[in-house]
């Protein structure tokens, strides 16, 4: 019996120890959320709880006409952020290594006739048309522009051979390798490819003539600085030049950098990866050039040899048609080559680019002489370029510094005093669950 009843008092104790462990517990939580509530740092807050009926009904309505206030101002301010606006920012910057562009010089008509050629033949004018293109034979035919240079003098190619080429800074010739190399079968070439060359007064001498030029036409030559990592390069900006005449061309140079989604929309590359088939950076005019040809690649069978080389193994294999003869290809061709271009979506501006502004000028010299090209590259200013940024007019950090700054004047609210009520509001319903 006395030992029925020890047990009993035992079990009476254990519970009377858990209940006033339970009732400390509470009374440590009931202080704890006291404490939040008489230290609220939103103004009002506490006088919501702490005052009678009346009062805390008017600093209630206070509260909310300040909650719906901000939040008609914090609307308006992220849609002003979600326009996502831009305004462009133009420095000067100063360098001491303002390198030259690259120089494409090309005979027109023979850059023309290596561009759109097929199958090793003119556009216009081929042989053996019920034939059907053999590339395999082609692959085994010497590249004009990989011959051996054969004087180690001067620099030639096919067509040209540069007699004169210097800056003012050096008296090292600029025609070394790999400063100048052969484009387009030779019916071009490019100085500075590499785009590497610099010169202290930014200034280029460059005179070069025809070989065998032994036609009395007059020949369509074309200059065309450019930015060097531009492979496929624009040659609607093209300067046209003539013998026997000095032309002095003064370059400006303008970085542009815009600003990737959900701005301005620039991209790295093309939106398709069948539209950034060329080497070096990407830009809108060789995607919308590369769009058109892949169309006329998908619809004919077969595309011009000069965008053919730069083609991936996997799209030659997949929309080259073997059974076609060069004429059903030519007619097919010259239906689609007037195609519309590509959706803006497709080939979006580039984030990088390199703007020139070319201003050429001529005279005739009395050291000009016949069948002899002399051209001067000159920039505008030697040790600086502009540079022309795009920025938020209205960025995150602006958005949410006049968010806290507004919240602060109407509230009296921070960032802090949302993780209060945030800690109180996970006190009070610990205490609900386990009360």
């Amino acid at each position: 019996m006395a030992s029925h009843e020890n047990g009993k008092l035992m079990m009476e104790d254990g519970v009377q120890y858990s209940d006033s462990k339970k009732k400390r517990k509470q009374e440590n939580l009931d202080q704890r959320i006291n404490d939040y509530v008489d230290g609220f740092t939103v103004h009002g807050l506490t006088k919501v709880f702490r005052s009678n009926k009346r009062e805390s009904c008017v600093w209630i309505i206070f509260i909310l006409t300040g909650v719906l206030f901000a939040s008609v101002v914090i609307g308006r301010l992220l849609s002003k952020y979600y326009k996502f606006a831009t305004y462009t920012d133009v420095q000067r910057i100063i360098t001491d290594h303002n390198t030259l562009p690259s120089l494409t010089v090309c005979d027109f008509k023979a850059m023309q006739i290596e561009y759109f050629s097929y199958c090793g033949q003119q556009f216009t004018n081929w042989n053996n048309g019920d034939t059907i293109c053999d590339y395999t034979k082609m692959m085994n035919l010497p590249n004009p522009d990989d011959l051996p240079y054969q004087n180690t003098s001067v620099w030639r190619n096919a067509l040209f051979e540069v007699i004169h080429c210097k800056t003012w800074s050096t008296e090292t010739p600029c025609t070394k390798t790999p400063n100048i190399t052969s484009r387009m079968n030779g019916a071009c070439f490019t100085w500075n490819y590499n785009g590497d060359f610099h010169d202290d007064y930014g200034h280029l001498e460059l005179k070069f003539k025809l070989r065998n030029n032994d036609s009395i036409e007059q020949r369509d030559i074309v200059v065309l600085p450019h930015d060097s990592d531009n492979v496929e390069i624009d040659l609607m900006k093209r300067i046209a030049i003539e013998s026997a005449v000095k032309y002095q061309i003064t370059i400006g140079k303008t970085l542009l950098l815009r600003k990737p989604e959900p701005y301005s929309g620039c991209q790295d590359r093309a939106g398709s990866d069948d539209l950034d088939i060329f080497p070096g950076a990407y830009s809108r005019h060789t995607c919308i050039e590369t769009y058109k040809q892949m169309n006329i690649f998908k619809k004919c069978g077969g595309v011009f040899d000069h965008i053919r080389k730069y083609l991936p193994e996997s799209s030659i294999s997949r929309y080259e048609d073997k059974n076609k003869t060069l004429n059903e290809i030519k007619s097919c061709i010259g239906k689609e080559i007037e195609a519309k271009g590509p959706p803006k979506e497709l080939c979006p501006f580039p984030c990088k680019e390199l703007e020139l502004r070319l201003s050429p000028h001529s005279y005739k010299s009395s050291e000009s002489k016949k069948n002899v090209y002399d051209v001067e590259l000159q920039l505008e200013s030697v040790d600086s370029y502009t540079l022309m940024e795009e920025q938020p007019i209205y960025s995150l950090e602006q958005m949410s510094a006049e968010i806290g700054g507004f919240l602060g004047l109407v509230m009296g609210a921070s960032l802090l005093s949302f993780i209060e009520l945030f800690v109180c509001g996970m006190l009070f319903t610990f205490r609900k669950v386990h009360g």
